[in-house]
């Protein structure tokens, strides 16, 4: 099945997944999203291999305006996620989403990544310290993280917790930072992120 037909058998059932009820919806939407992405970032990784230019990029649907630009994994969690660029809120209904304005993964700086807390990112509840994220370039390239902590702090406050991650410094280390609503089961909206920061591996330092 091609991509415009997928997208368009996964977009019926989607409207279909509406009668669930308004969190059937949004849980429903997020499923059937990654579906799509998955394909798109397999995509991804036979063109760039194929081209071996670092500018491919794949839609994962015929309107998309983002891209899926890393795949991330959790292995203790058994969580999996392909991230979009540009974490604007219709971005993050798909799926979790890397903030433009700061570093690419793995490159120097403070890359962010952001999730909603009751879809993608609800498996971060368990996410501990010493825990291993891995991620996937665009070129197949996998890199490993691991979390050195976590802070709770009041959204207009998440800037503030995240120095140099509006722009990227070659004189920072690479960093990754994972971002949610806090708590996972707190109501819609709340005043508080959850964010965990993540240093490379050994083994990515040494690529």
């Amino acid at each position: 099945m091609t991509l415009p037909k997928r997208a368009a058998a996964l977009m019926f059932l989607l409207v279909g997944a509406v009668s669930l009820g308004g969190g059937g919806y949004i849980q429903a939407k997020a499923w059937l999203a990654q579906i799509l992405l998955e394909q798109a970032w397999r995509d991804t990784l036979a063109a760039r291999a194929f081209s071996g230019e670092d500018a491919v990029t794949h839609k994962p649907w015929p309107w998309a305006d983002t891209y899926p630009v890393g795949l991330m994994e959790a292995p203790r969690l058994a969580a999996r996620w392909v991230v979009l660029e540009g974490a604007s809120g219709r971005n993050l209904a798909f799926g979790p989403a890397h903030m433009e304005a700061s570093a690419v993964v793995g490159e120097p700086g403070m890359a962010v990544v952001s999730g909603h807390r009751d879809t993608h990112f609800l498996a971060l509840r368990e996410l501990r310290e010493g825990d291993v994220v891995r991620w996937q370039t665009p070129a197949g390239h996998w890199l490993e993280f691991n979390v050195t902590g976590a802070q709770v702090v009041n959204a207009e406050e998440v800037m503030l917790a995240l120095p140099g991650a509006d722009s990227a410094s070659s004189a920072m280390p690479p960093q990754l930072v994972l971002t949610t609503c806090y708590p996972f089961d707190g109501p819609v909206g709340g005043p508080l992120r959850k964010l965990f920061y993540l240093e490379p591996s050994p083994q990515t330092v040494a690529l």
